[in-house]
């Protein structure tokens, strides 16, 4: 289950809460929660998670990667102390590196993209999205620091629209400066 999990880019969005995210409920179908979708990359539904048990997950999250192969997983975590205790957990620990969106930000859309535009820099960093910053910013944190989210190694701010070379370089000098 974790194998086939990691072929796949999870998407967690909480709309439980009356009136957030309004909009992905309604392009979604959303009713009830919770509720799993299963999106290709230019974030049209495909289908829906019917069955929970852990074959008929696995039988899906198979189906989707067979579907859209992709490229190498981007090593995405749904919370910044998950990502830094999944670090810590590595032999050689990775950077965590934190993308704040605004609350109107298309998650789904930004995800697909910016995985794709940073490239080879996806296997080199954990990589967490949040919503609800004022302006779109990636923090880049030392998992290793005593308190990594207190100190961030660099933050790069920039527009939703930018193309990739925006924040490609400067991850590439918040990477060798945690190399030093």
């Amino acid at each position: 289950m974790v194998a086939a999990s990691a072929r796949i880019l999870p998407v967690l969005v909480d709309c439980s809460a009356k009136g957030t995210h309004e909009d992905l409920k309604e392009k979604y179908s959303c009713r009830g929660f919770p509720t799993i979708v299963y999106i290709d990359p230019t974030g049209k539904k495909v289908d829906e998670m019917q069955g929970r048990d852990a074959k008929s997950v696995q039988r899906d999250f198979d189906g989707l990667a067979k579907k859209y192969p992709g490229t190498a997983p981007v090593l995405w975590k749904n919370s910044v102390k998950g990502a830094i205790a999944a670090s810590k957990a590595t032999k050689k620990p990775l950077p965590v590196a934190v993308v704040s969106l605004p609350e109107s930000a298309d998650i789904v859309k930004f995800s697909t993209r910016f995985s794709k535009d940073i490239g080879d820099r996806k296997a080199k960093f954990l990589w967490v999205a949040t919503l609800g910053g004022d302006a779109p910013a990636i923090k880049v944190l030392d998992a290793t620091a005593e308190d990594p989210a207190a100190a961030p190694v660099t933050t790069i701010d920039f527009k939703l629209e930018d193309k990739a070379d925006v924040f490609t370089k400067p991850l590439d000098e918040a990477l060798k400066g945690l190399k030093k």
